[in-house]
């Protein structure tokens, strides 16, 4: 299993032909190689799956969309945000609102292509979790970006950046 994979990724990153027995009627062939396709076209689905929680809209998040989570303390936004889209912008918070992002894992994860752009904009803004910020681009000519005006807290990492695309 890969280290690098979102909390409830994992299971989905085995091995499914491991498992299969070795002899097998031609019924139950073609029945396994017809499931094995379906599984195939569906996981892609679920490995992009979106936890945006209650606080944050829209959700799901898609590409190119701007998620704000706005929860007025004593409110909290119960993480993780976790998207894997492309070209997306997160604001946590805005001027007149502070938030809080409380996660026992990731606070925010963000990973996709393009542009991707973190705000936390308000001075009482908090994101807290084992690895509070996680960016990833994987490509494109987008840029990575993260603007805090608040706290960041991270019991493992605060803040981690990762470009793997051109911009």
């Amino acid at each position: 299993m890969s280290t690098n994979m979102p909390a409830g990724y994992a299971a989905y990153s085995t091995n499914v032909s491991a498992s299969l027995p070795v002899k097998k009627s031609l019924g139950k062939s073609l029945l396994v190689a017809a499931s094995m396709g379906v599984i195939a076209s569906v996981l892609p689905s679920i490995a992009n799956a979106q936890a945006v929680p209650a606080g944050c809209s829209p959700s799901p998040a898609t590409d190119g969309a701007v998620v704000d989570c706005i929860v007025g303390l004593p409110g909290i936004v119960a993480g993780p945000i976790s998207t894997t889209v492309d070209d997306l912008t997160i604001n946590i918070g805005n001027a007149g609102t502070p938030t809080l992002v409380l996660s026992a894992s990731r606070g925010v994860f963000m990973n996709g292509g393009g542009f991707q752009t973190l705000n936390i904009e308000n001075v009482s803004s908090t994101v807290v979790g084992t690895r509070a910020v996680e960016l990833r681009t994987t490509g494109g000519a987008g840029d990575l970006t993260v603007v805090n005006a608040g706290t960041v807290v991270g019991s493992a990492r605060g803040i981690t950046a990762v470009n793997s695309g051109t911009g």
